[in-house]
């Protein structure tokens, strides 16, 4: 049986992360500040890409359950390529699109590869093998193991019954057997 988790190690309160989203968001702030956009409908296209995600940056930042590492790793990514974004929207009139696109994309990757870094993921690997063939466990179920060790106490059996149940997932099948003589032998046995 095979389980993997992935963890975020040394991640709590003000760490990296958050230092890292707030200069992100001051940056979409001042962004939308020195725009130079006199259109309506640019205008409100700024106000979108800046102002809302800087307004979300505080929001994820200001309440404690949602300055989860978790949280932090993926609205980190998103803010800062939305950043690249809109600075690599400014240079459209400088470069052609598809030197555009190939800047955006090898940012967003080095952006996909460097933010992972500042959380230290971990990936635990567990298995936990099955054994192969089931364990078979004989019990007594004479007379004596009806007798408790202690006064009041469980009786031998349930004793038995009590441990294999914590340990392990298990089927109880009593199985009657009798005395028959061994072929060869002139005593008796059991089976």
């Amino acid at each position: 049986m095979t389980n993997w988790t992935i963890d975020i190690a040394r991640q709590s309160g003000w760490d990296l992360w958050c230092w890292v989203c707030l200069i992100a968001a001051g940056g979409l702030v001042i962004h939308w500040v020195l725009g130079r956009e006199t259109q309506e409908q640019q205008i409100s296209r700024r106000m979108l890409t800046c102002l809302i995600p800087a307004g979300l940056t505080g929001l994820i930042l200001s309440i404690d359950g949602l300055r989860h590492p978790l949280v932090g790793l993926f609205w980190t990514t998103g803010i800062l390529i939305l950043l690249s974004g809109i600075q690599y929207q400014d240079l459209r009139h400088r470069l052609s699109q598809t030197q555009l696109r190939w800047l955006l994309l090898m940012r967003v990757l080095a952006i996909l590869l460097a933010v992972p870094m500042l959380f230290e993921p971990v990936l635990r690997w567990t298995t936990r093998r099955v054994p192969d063939r089931p364990l078979v466990l004989l019990v007594d179920h004479s007379g004596s193991m009806s007798v408790s060790d202690a006064q009041n106490g469980p009786t031998r059996i349930q004793s038995v019954v009590q441990a294999l149940s914590r340990r392990w997932d298990w089927d109880f099948r009593p199985v009657q057997t009798g005395h028959r003589a061994f072929p060869g032998i002139g005593q008796r046995g059991f089976c």
